[in-house]
């Protein structure tokens, strides 16, 4: 049974040949779906659909009908890949697809330009397509809990994004072009390979939250010292055995946590001294 949920007007929107127009006033319209078959029949009314939990194997092709839907939920499914077709969905907006086996994405979803946030978390994912610069408009990413080595250089088109969620992807590198997005504020890239990080890194002056923690870090580049807005670094469970002089002028730094690291501690306490204001977990 299709949900009837509200009103939506139909100003603009191109009327079927054939078919009367609809009273506004009296008529309420579909505009969530729950079944990709009754979505398919009417793609004109489709703005959400959640096929969430319906124990899928695949996605079918016919989602390229669905050229007016802005959110697509698809997690907690058995998919392993997602059609080509999806690119098809020109309008789309939020795609969820967590906690299901896919590996790899088709090359048709690059051309979902209007993507704001995207969940893949929780897959078998192993790279991703180099063409996902044309996310253009996407402001939040979860590839957290895959098997990724590494993301593309195409990242760095991502010029909106804000959230980026990297925790236990497998990633051993972040590439240089991840330190150009000029509205990043939260990157998550804990519990990796990583062993360093991007001398380019002050140069995300947007940045508030940095956890590098549970890889197997040795050093810090100077660049760190740039990141004035941040306020909260975790460096937890690395292999650092010195800091950057130029942390002390992170000013608006709150938590600092080097818990597990083999540090002097002498260093950490004229860092404390340097940082007052500073909560530092050592």
């Amino acid at each position: 049974m299709l949900l009837l949920l509200c009103i939506w007007p139909l100003a603009g929107w191109a009327q079927p040949k054939g078919q009367p127009l609809y009273d506004k006033s009296q008529l309420e319209l579909q505009t969530k779906f729950v079944r990709l078959a009754d979505a398919v029949q009417h793609p004109e009314f489709c703005l959400h659909l959640d096929l969430s939990y319906h124990e899928m194997w695949t996605l079918d092709s016919t989602v390229a009908a669905l050229m007016f839907t802005q959110y697509l939920n698809l997690s907690y499914n058995n998919l392993k890949t997602l059609p080509g077709e999806v690119g098809e969905m020109a309008q789309l907006q939020y795609l969820f697809a967590q906690k299901n086996y896919i590996e790899t994405l088709p090359y048709g979803i690059c051309q979902l330009r209007f993507l704001k946030e995207v969940d893949l978390s929780d897959n078998q994912l192993l790279r991703l397509p180099h063409c996902v610069n044309g996310w253009e408009n996407l402001q939040r990413l979860n590839l957290s809990k895959n098997r990724l080595k590494e993301l593309p250089v195409a990242v760095g088109g991502w010029l909106l994004l804000q959230e980026l969620n990297l925790y236990y992807s497998g990633i051993t590198k972040l590439p240089e072009s991840l330190c150009t997005l000029p509205q990043l504020r939260l990157l998550n890239a804990s519990t990796n390979r990583l062993t360093a990080v991007p001398d380019n890194i002050g140069d995300l002056a947007q940045l508030e939250s940095l956890d590098l923690s549970f890889n197997e870090i040795k050093t810090l580049p100077q660049g760190i010292g740039a990141l004035t807005r941040l306020q909260e670094l975790n460096l937890r469970a690395n292999l650092l055995t010195s800091l950057p002089g130029n942390m002390a002028a992170l000013r608006s730094l709150k938590v600092l946590d080097l818990r597990k690291n083999p540090l002097n501690p002498a260093d950490v306490e004229l860092l404390r001294a340097n940082l007052p204001d500073t909560q530092i977990l050592f």
